[in-house]
């Protein structure tokens, strides 16, 4: 068997990172919630709209728009003790590195800031619900787009970065302008998850002074040093070339490989459930067995005697595969049914942890 690579290794951590955000969002949802994020995004659409934004610069407003409103959303209401003033610099920090990236793309700053008071105004009483507001640009590209990971999963392997003969580039039926947005989207969210674990580490580790017991296993010094590395490359991100989705043609593949090399590295995420590529497809097609089961209550979970004539009594193991196919992804039932008691009883306890 080949040696893995390191632009490969780096796909799956980033795969990784992005599926366990998928089971959490999916865990995390509720009625208070499909109902902001519909009034929410219908209202930044109509922003776009009238600025005549489109495409890519459509999704850049939105992110940057749905990034601030996250923070704004979840300030305190007054500072009565430091970790407060903290949320307020942490917010100060997100806003300037937005505001900085406005002139590549010709936002008016102006615009966006009027933009940010007036959602803030109208999503304002919400703040008392912390579940609802937890993490709204993770929430909002769940809501755009379901699953982030197979998106990404198929464009690494088109790219010729990762492969498997789970897919088949013919069969898949996903519209190539949403597989496009939903990897753009997808990539700016790891960026504003780093940027603000960037102000957490500065602040953390500014007057930090690390200790090494050399009586420690050699995995456990290595894994040190590897949090070490992570916590440097994430301060100086921008000396060492670091550079955004937006800035790299996404069909190139040295262009694609040298992001996710610095992505992963910055990002310091070590896969939980892609730890092979053969493991990937069959996690993702749980996720979609279990968001097929939350819809279709009254579907069968799985159903090995069905005769496939009856569509309200399909069982959801079926409706789960059949949407991995549109992304031109295979999978056998019993591949699928291995994957899911592990799957379901990491996202029920997460689902138990994120109950507010």
């Amino acid at each position: 068997m080949p040696k893995r690579t390191n632009p490969q290794t780096a796909a799956l951590n980033i795969m990784d990172y992005l599926f366990i955000n998928d089971v959490e969002s999916l865990a995390s949802f509720n009625h208070a919630k499909n109902t902001f994020n519909v009034d929410l995004l219908s209202i930044i659409d109509h922003i776009n709209s009238v600025r005549r934004n489109e495409g890519k610069i459509a999704e850049l407003y939105k992110h940057y728009v749905l990034c601030g409103l996250e923070m704004k959303l979840n300030l305190p209401f007054e500072i009565e003790d430091p970790t407060d003033q903290e949320q307020f610099d942490k917010a100060n920090f997100i806003f300037s590195q937005i505001i900085k990236n406005f002139a590549q793309y010709d936002f008016s700053e102006d615009e966006f800031l009027d933009d940010m008071e007036n959602l803030f105004n109208h999503f304002e009483k919400l703040r008392l619900d912390k579940g609802t507001i937890y993490k709204v640009v993770r929430q909002c590209l769940y809501f755009d787009y379901d699953n982030v990971s197979i998106v990404a999963y198929k464009r690494f392997i088109d790219l010729g970065i990762l492969t498997t003969q789970q897919y088949k580039f013919y069969k898949s039926t996903i519209d190539e302008n949403f597989l496009k947005n939903s990897f753009i989207r997808s990539m700016l969210f790891i960026e504003f998850d780093i940027l603000k674990r960037q102000f957490d580490t500065e602040k953390e580790f500014k007057d930090r002074k690390i200790e090494i017991d050399l009586n420690s296993s050699l995995e456990e010094i290595e894994r040190i040093f590897l949090a070490i590395r992570s916590v440097k490359k994430m301060q100086l991100k921008e000396n060492f070339n670091f550079t955004s989705i937006l800035d790299i043609d996404i069909n190139n593949k040295k262009d694609v490989e040298q992001y996710i090399l610095n992505l992963s590295e910055v990002l310091g995420h070590g896969a939980l459930f892609f730890k092979k590529i053969p493991d990937c497809i069959g996690f993702i097609g749980c996720w979609h067995l279990i968001h097929t089961k939350e819809r279709n209550l009254d579907s069968p979970t799985y159903y090995e005697l069905y005769d496939g004539k009856s569509p309200h009594k399909k069982p959801c193991d079926n409706k789960a595969l059949e949407e991995i196919l549109k992304y031109g992804f295979e999978l056998k039932n019993r591949t699928l049914h291995s994957r899911y008691i592990d799957l379901y009883s990491f996202y029920d306890r997460m689902r138990m942890s994120l109950n507010f």
